[in-house]
């Protein structure tokens, strides 16, 4: 089996973080490496739930895809404290 090296890694990581920075925050990013399934979420990665969930069906692409975000009934209960 081929060993990695650590700096091939560390570059490894950098390839897939650096184009999330546009999607999540710096924590949940950091959840995605480290494999946490529930993590405490802030209101901006409420926020980013938000506009992805109503952007085209981005949010469920990217559930089915392992990313880890609040869940839909989650997005929802917080959508229906707004008072617009």
């Amino acid at each position: 089996m081929k060993k990695i090296h650590k700096s091939n890694l560390h570059n490894e990581k950098l390839k897939y973080e650096v184009p999330l920075r546009n999607i999540f925050t710096q924590k949940r990013i950091s959840s995605i490496f480290k494999g946490v399934k529930k993590a405490r979420l802030t209101n901006k990665d409420i926020a980013q739930g938000i506009y992805l969930r109503y952007k085209a069906n981005t949010y469920e692409c990217l559930q089915n895809r392992g990313f880890p975000s609040p869940a839909t009934r989650t997005l929802q209960i917080w959508t229906s404290k707004i008072n617009l």
